[in-house]
């Protein structure tokens, strides 16, 4: 172990670190599918996330790996996994828009996956992941319709369940609007192309 922790921080300082991840654990069993099945990673371009000696300022230009008794071999021990409602079928271009339900998701950019090395209160360094996050056009219309209905109602019940005769509900979504007179004040929603307009103003 002391000999591979040696040859690993050698590698790391002659910015070699990208060709221990040929000894990876988890990218080698991804990849035979044994585990996390349907997820996603980024490439992982950044140094090694352990083991660093804890307190010790440290940063990508001087990685200060521990090398203690133990002589633990500097490794990717944090990772950021992800998919979307169907399999991942990768980490940078989002599901096929032909899956037809569901969130679709990948990495903002291939710089969107990286470590904070300047972090020094573990002996590990924090991962992050940017993700770029894309809801279907009808699941948006779904909600907003949704919306209108609850909105008239809490309107409905504000009013003891009547309103004035010119009172009218329609489905925003398909081209109607919803106005309704309620404590001297007109309540407005329109706009059914564009994301729904609500004013509240004193009739005059």
């Amino acid at each position: 172990m002391h000999n591979k922790c040696c040859a690993a921080v050698l590698q790391i300082s002659a910015k070699q670190h990208l060709d221990l991840l040929s000894g990876d654990q988890c990218i080698r069993e991804m990849a035979k599918g044994a585990i996390f099945h349907g997820l996603a990673e980024g490439p992982i371009r950044f140094l090694p996330t352990y083991k660093f000696e804890k307190g010790r300022e440290s940063n990508a230009l001087q990685p200060f790996y521990d090398q203690g008794e133990k002589k633990r071999v500097p490794a990717w021990t944090d990772r950021v996994l992800f998919r979307g409602s169907g399999a991942q079928r990768s980490a940078l271009e989002c599901n096929a828009a032909d899956q037809r339900s569901g969130v679709r998701v990948c990495l903002a950019s291939p710089q969107a996956y990286n470590s904070l090395m300047e972090v020094n209160v573990s002996d590990h360094k924090p991962v992050y992941a940017v993700l770029a996050v894309h809801l279907l056009w009808y699941q948006q219309q779904q909600l907003r319709r949704c919306s209108l209905g609850r909105l008239w109602q809490a309107a409905a019940a504000a009013a003891g369940g009547s309103f004035s005769s010119t009172s009218s509900y329609a489905d925003a979504a398909s081209g109607g609007s919803l106005s309704l007179l309620l404590n001297l004040q007109q309540l407005t929603l329109q706009g059914s192309n564009v994301p729904a307009a609500l004013q509240l103003r004193n009739p005059s």
